[in-house]
């Protein structure tokens, strides 16, 4: 199963350190022994643009939903953004490439313009010395924004985490680049209103101002006028919610398991 490209990662990362180009090094080869082993396999993939990618250097493909999302998981409201503050969240791992530092700065923007704001960090960070959110924290503290900035560590997928979507009001996820993130879909489910950026697959499964704002990445002024939006036009919210909603059902493990099933039980009746 393929969720993403390493070469996205080596095109978005402007090596400057040795360790830098030592680590892309190692990603081009990883992609180039990737792609001879995708042409003796079957692939599963989870967004239409690796399918694009992929579809001729693999033995066959497959386009599939990674999700954690259980049909009990669901959460329905019709608004957020109806109390003060407004709470913004992040889930996922803390990685500068996930586009935290503008996520950060956007925040502080807001703040400057008296829009009330909190923003929750949720999630992992694989190096145990944590040095993302401490830099995120110190540019937190730089912008006087501190004590609107919140880590709440890592959540287990169930109740833990809803509970954090649940409190929230905005889901903003500015990456650089991603294949398809699942935090997409468990925002939806749980009736958020969704900001995130025009790469991978994201564009390919959602439609701007339809169920996402989709914004550039890389762009602090986009994700501030993005948040504003959201709070300031209620019919546009609470449509996004419900159009977030509808097509989360579709992304269900239940609903993703029967499509592998299906593929797999096809490929070995060949």
């Amino acid at each position: 199963m393929v969720v993403g490209d390493y070469m996205e990662a080596v095109k978005q990362t402007k090596a400057t350190t040795f360790r830098e180009k030592i680590v892309n090094l190692f990603l081009s080869y990883n992609h180039k022994k990737f792609k001879t082993v995708m042409k003796k396999v079957d692939v599963l993939v989870n967004s239409p643009t690796l399918f694009t990618t992929n579809k001729n250097n693999a033995k066959s493909i497959h386009l599939i939903k990674t999700t954690t999302l259980s049909i009990n998981d669901f959460y329905l409201r019709k608004d957020t953004c109806t109390n003060d503050p407004i709470e913004l969240l992040y889930t996922g791992r803390f990685d500068i490439q996930k586009g935290l530092v503008e996520l950060v700065e956007a925040t502080a923007k807001l703040i400057t313009k008296k829009v009330n704001v909190c923003l929750n960090f949720v999630g992992w960070e694989n190096d145990g010395k944590k040095p993302v959110e401490k830099l995120l924290t110190k540019k937190a503290k730089d912008l006087k924004i501190e004590s609107n900035v919140i880590f709440h560590g890592k959540k287990t997928i169930g109740k833990e985490l809803n509970k954090m979507y649940q409190m929230a009001d905005i889901y903003v996820l500015p990456s650089y680049h991603e294949g398809f993130p699942r935090t997409i879909w468990e925002a939806m489910a749980n009736s958020l209103p969704v900001i995130a950026t025009k790469v991978g697959g994201i564009p390919d499964y959602l439609t701007d101002k339809k169920n996402v704002l989709l914004i550039e990445p890389k762009k602090t002024e986009q994700i501030t006028h993005a948040i504003e939006t959201i709070i300031n036009n209620i019919n546009l919210r609470q449509n996004l919610i419900n159009n977030g909603v509808i097509i989360a059902k579709n992304a269900t493990l239940e609903l993703q398991a029967q499509n592998i099933i299906y593929h797999i039980k096809t490929l070995i009746n060949e």
